[in-house]
């Protein structure tokens, strides 16, 4: 299983560049903005973006080169095929937002005049929640369809990169709000460990699936 973890970590060097650029300036963008939760929603999004990109990287890469076939093929148990897909995930969702937080933090302790908040660790504590849900909902599916998804995958990667836009809109829109009031003044350290806890839950009760899914798939 470590080798095929280290095969994504691999593959995942090689992600689309303008992906990362464009990652890394939403995240120093945050770092220029006055509101604290458009500062937050920013770093998380980045992290989830990034995150996003390079999994579907991982997984196009292995779909168009029929990895899975040859993987299935060789000695090498089934359930190792998809332990390590949900294994390189979090890897890849933790590194991700370590890098994330060096980089803003960084530019913040250098860079003069930056007045913004830089991201802190309960950031990459909700992106991580974020990602390990969603793909607790996308791996069962990617494991009962395989090739199936391709579709699936072309439309995230779009919907990635107009995301920015998209929240950018519904910020304007509640500008000033009490929604928006009510947002901010929530103490992001209350419950984190639960729901954090529970997303991990849900990412093995997913595992679990995925493994009984996979190995009544045929190739």
């Amino acid at each position: 299983m470590i080798n095929l973890i280290i095969k994504d970590l691999r593959l995942s060097r090689n992600v689309n560049i303008f992906a990362v650029i464009y990652v890394l300036f939403l995240a120093a963008m945050g770092l220029t903005q006055p509101i604290s939760v458009a500062v937050h929603v920013l770093y998380i999004m980045s992290i989830c973006m990034i995150t996003f990109a390079v999994i579907i990287y991982v997984n196009g890469y292995d779909g168009r080169n029929s990895t899975e076939a040859i993987l299935n093929s060789l000695p090498i148990d089934r359930v190792d095929i998809v332990k390590s897909k949900y294994a390189s995930s979090l890897i890849f969702a933790v590194f991700n937002g370590i890098i994330m937080y060096i980089f803003t933090n960084l530019i913040k302790l250098f860079v003069a005049g930056v007045q913004g908040e830089p991201m802190a660790l309960w950031d990459i504590s909700i992106s991580i929640i974020i990602i390990l849900m969603f793909y607790s909902l996308y791996y069962p599916f990617y494991f009962k369809m395989g090739e199936g998804m391709r579709t699936f995958n072309m439309i995230l990667w779009v919907f990635i990169f107009i995301l920015p836009s998209i929240v950018t809109k519904l910020g304007k829109k509640f500008q000033g709000t009490a929604i928006l009031k009510n947002i901010s003044e929530i103490d992001p350290n209350e419950g984190m460990f639960i729901f954090l806890a529970v997303s991990v839950i849900v990412y093995i009760i997913s595992l679990t699936i995925s493994k009984k899914l996979y190995l009544k798939r045929e190739f």
